[in-house]
């Protein structure tokens, strides 16, 4: 298995053998948990609405129809999470992010500032303004980095297409380093935590590891490669590994510990072919050039 291959649910990840020994009896313990992967389904064309509003119908897999409207001024807008990894259970919740263009009239009025998210439910969404997405972009953010690598999109606009052919230049090397492992490390907290309590507190411990997991093996696989693999390369697996960890506190925290400082070990030991700083000139670019096509007559 090739360094750009490593994943921390693999029994021989990068480790000595006597680790990789402790690691496949240790995780060997696990009970295969036979969940069906669900991929994001089709989506029928664009259909406009009333008052300007958009609506797309999406059809999943083993799921009722799906209806989402989204406002004209929607950039870019998909399903992530989960679904996009490869670990949705027919139980996970479905999230979708979009990025939008805030009405730039908007902006200069005495009126009070619109917010740069918005959210929604039944079913839940979020949307950030493009440049607040930019903004978590440029600090390496994975969970709003990921909308611009999925396979398929429910809205995509000629802005929004415009903003995937940019999206090597949001990263770099340090903050891509910090953010997963700073994330990871986040989610080895919370498992910690919840390893302390009993009751409705353990519940959650199986996804802290499994965020974990995702988290160490996409920043690995981004930062010696340079690209940004969404979905999980064996999602069995990775549940399995996840369960083991969150089945045993002591063993499952230590063993956790050992993978975040794999990570850091392998990043530590790589030269990445991203960049040392990220280019903000292409979003500059885009975000003047969004402003100035989404100023409309103001409304009184």
């Amino acid at each position: 298995m090739g360094r750009s291959d490593w994943a921390p649910w693999h029994p021989n990840s990068a480790l000595p053998p006597a680790q990789a020994g402790r690691r496949h009896a240790e995780l060997g313990s696990a009970h295969p948990s036979r969940c069906p992967d669900r991929h994001g389904g089709q989506a029928d064309r664009h259909r406009p609405l009333a008052d300007g509003v958009s609506a797309l119908v999406v059809r999943e897999t083993n799921l009722p129809e799906v209806r989402v409207d989204f406002a004209d001024n929607t950039l870019l807008a998909g399903i992530v999470g989960s679904t996009a990894y490869g670990l949705a259970t027919p139980e996970s919740d479905i999230d979708r992010l979009a990025i939008h263009a805030t009405e730039t009239n908007r902006l200069f009025t005495i009126q009070s500032t619109p917010p740069e998210t918005l959210t929604g439910h039944d079913p839940d969404w979020a949307s950030h303004d493009l440049r607040k997405a930019c903004s978590l972009m440029f600090g390496g953010n994975p969970t709003v980095l990921e909308i611009l690598w999925l396979d398929a999109y429910e809205v995509k606009n000629h802005f929004g297409e415009e903003l995937i052919g940019i999206r090597d230049t949001f990263l770099s090397r340090s903050r891509v380093r910090d953010a997963y492992l700073g994330y990871a490390t986040q989610q080895l907290k919370r498992l910690e935590e919840r390893g302390r309590f009993q009751g409705s507190l353990d519940t959650r411990r199986p996804k802290h590891a499994r965020h974990l997991l995702r988290l160490l093996e996409q920043g690995v696989h981004l930062y010696e490669t340079g690209e940004l693999r969404l979905r999980v390369e064996n999602p069995q697996l990775l549940r399995e590994a996840a369960e083991a960890i969150a089945a045993n506190d002591e063993k499952g925290v230590a063993l956790a510990h050992d993978l975040l400082k794999q990570a850091e070990e392998i990043m530590d030991n790589t030269i990445s072919p991203l960049p040392v700083a990220f280019n903000t000139a292409p979003a500059e670019d885009l975000i003047q050039r969004v402003r100035r096509h989404y100023w409309k007559d103001l409304a009184w």
